[in-house]
């Protein structure tokens, strides 16, 4: 093999420098993502700690909470009676209330481990000062009952609204407590 002459020198210099060149830009490359990918880590973990530690020191009113729902909780009728007693101080509630029930049907629901879930979606139609006193007449945490669907609309009457809503009530999981 002949030795190199200069030209061949320089050129093989150049050669190595830009393969160093572009060997260090990919490991620069290469090293930025990994510190950002490990910083996003490290704030992912430090907001999980802070959430960790608000919820450590807020654990005595959890347990209060779930003292209260053992406590609160009522066990469910047999059948389809809580369905019944739901749809009956609904009608009634309405009626007080001046809201107009136009359709209703049991709600299909997902079943839950924590609880006993029994609902009715409703489509009412009133006035909206009266459909707001009708939710906050039988939405009380005492009574564990809530809203946890709600779609309003106008109705034909510009006076009224016509709503699709769903109403559950929480009671005992079949099993004892939550």
């Amino acid at each position: 093999m002949r030795p190199l002459t200069s030209s061949e020198k320089n050129l093989a210099l150049a050669l190595g420098v830009i393969w160093g060149l572009a060997l260090t830009a990919f490991l620069l490359y290469m090293f930025w993502n990994t510190l950002q990918t490990t910083q996003r880590q490290i704030a992912s973990f430090q907001n999980q700690l802070k959430e960790a530690n608000t919820l450590l020191k807020e654990s005595d009113i959890w347990l209060q909470r779930v003292a209260w729902l053992d406590q609160s909780l009522e066990v469910a009728p047999p059948g389809g009676l809580a369905n019944s007693a739901l749809l009956t101080m609904l009608s009634n509630s309405a009626r007080e209330n001046a809201v107009t029930i136009i359709n209703q049907s049991v709600a299909s629901l997902d079943p839950d481990p924590f609880f006993t879930l029994v609902g009715i979606d409703l489509t009412v139609t009133a006035t909206m000062e009266n459909f707001v006193k009708w939710i906050h007449g039988f939405q009380k945490p005492h009574t564990l009952t809530g809203v946890t669907r709600i779609s309003l609309r106008s109705d034909a009457d510009p006076t009224k609204i016509r709503a699709d809503i769903r109403v559950v009530r929480y009671y005992a999981p079949a099993g004892g407590t939550t």
